[in-house]
């Protein structure tokens, strides 16, 4: 009896089950297993493009940090992605009497932003309302102090960008601002003298309350590339004495958060993260380069004060930081191709969703996140972290692709089972 099978009579869906079980028993042979990295999960050259400030000119020429709004938004839909929930984190639906109407006075909305949040574990802080009748009534963090305290995990973008009335903060009049508004006034440091703003402050008490200076700190927009490049590719190009065994990631994240917008560098924080990115694929360590650096200034350890920036930044006329934007990395037409995730890794979802003191967040996700066992009598000690899924694979229905459920994007992000020649 032919037990054979017609190519012809199989189903489409089939050839993407075999291939993937087929992929599977390879790596089980090779004993791979636990490090799977299925191909749509591996960073590609993106197409060329060129890396515009926020003014649409080219870095090149402007010297300026880079605009993800200008130069990613120049093809992708930028307002539309920047405006989920994700990013949003409730800014759309805030109101001065949001609490008020539900019994919680100091609430202002429904999200991170305006709500109750993770970052003040038992003793969280709120956010400013809008409109307050003087330094008493200021709540404890305005939008631009949420901005410095909230960089670690937050991309950028919607309350980043643009006011509780869907205005982008630096293109607003401060001559229009109502005195002690919580989007253009600021409890923390860094804030621009009081009167600055245009309004007379001549009898009022500020109670240690300043106008912020948008138009020279500017706005985090959203940072496309925090969830867009592997982590793995980062590379510390010019490691300083005293780190040069610290992890690139950890660099970057000194840059964005604790030299520049600890310090109101708002318009710069995103071009941190191409100082580190390495735009070389093919592994040949010669070929390494980045786009960009910081001039930096060092800073003697024994007189910086507890949590100040390990270095200072040199700046320009305007306070401004200087950067050397790498012309070597750019084309002849002056366009560069940046590597790029189509879905983020696992490490990028963690970087800001890992639990930590006092914060909801998530715990691990395969190895990492095994049940434990006693070793003398096989008892389950904790199995809290665990998750069932890993390793398995899950079908979509409607086409047939199959993925390996080994990161985030298996259940969270629904066009990761589109088809490749569907991107």
């Amino acid at each position: 009896m032919n037990m054979g099978i017609s190519v012809g009579s199989l189903p489409v869906r089939w050839f993407s089950h075999l291939r993937v079980l087929l992929s599977i028993a390879l790596l089980v042979i090779a004993g791979t297993a636990q490090a799977i990295v299925q191909p749509i999960d591996q960073p590609e050259l993106h197409i060329p493009i060129p890396i515009l400030d926020e003014k649409g000119e080219h870095v090149l020429v402007s010297s300026n940090p880079y605009s993800s709004r200008k130069t990613c938004g120049g093809c992708h839909d930028y307002e539309s992605i920047t405006h989920a929930f994700h990013i949003e984190q409730g800014r759309d639906e805030t109101s001065d009497d949001y609490g008020a109407l539900r019994g919680l006075t100091t609430l202002v909305g429904p999200g991170y932003y305006g709500g109750y949040n993770c970052m003040g574990s038992s003793n969280p802080q709120s956010l400013a309302k809008k409109d307050n009748a003087s330094a008493d009534d200021f709540g404890d963090l305005s939008s631009p102090d949420y901005v410095k305290r909230c960089l670690t995990c937050h991309a950028g973008g919607g309350w980043m960008e643009k006011d509780r009335n869907g205005n982008r903060y630096d293109e607003t009049d401060p001559t229009t601002v109502k005195m002690f508004d919580g989007d253009y006034y600021s409890r923390a440091t860094n804030a621009v003298d009081a009167g600055m703003d245009g309004h007379d402050h001549s009898g009022h008490d500020m109670g240690g309350i300043a106008a912020w200076d948008w138009k020279k700190s500017g706005v985090v927009e959203n940072d496309c590339l925090i969830c867009h490049v592997s982590f793995g590719a980062l590379k510390n190009f010019n490691p300083r004495p005293d780190v040069e065994s610290k992890a690139p990631l950890s660099e970057f994240g000194t840059l964005r958060r604790n030299v520049l917008g600890n310090t109101g560098q708002f318009r710069s924080v995103n071009t941190a993260l191409l100082e580190f990115l390495n735009l070389n694929l093919t592994g040949v360590v010669e070929n390494d380069t980045s786009l960009v650096s910081f001039q930096k200034i060092e800073v003697d350890p024994a007189h910086a004060g507890h949590g100040a920036p390990p270095y200072d930044l040199e700046k320009d006329y305007k306070d401004q930081p200087l950067l050397n934007w790498n012309a070597a990395a750019f084309d002849a037409d002056g366009k560069v191709e940046i590597p790029m995730l189509g879905f983020p890794a696992n490490d990028n979802c963690m970087m800001c969703h890992r639990t930590s003191n006092g914060r909801r967040g998530f715990y691990g996700f395969g190895e990492g996140a095994e049940a434990v066992y006693d070793e003398g009598d096989g008892t389950l000690v904790e199995d809290y972290q665990d998750d069932v899924h890993k390793g398995k694979t899950w079908i979509e229905a409607s086409n047939g692709e199959a993925r390996l459920i080994e990161n985030c994007n298996a259940c969270h992000t629904r066009n990761y089972y589109k088809q490749n020649s569907a991107n």
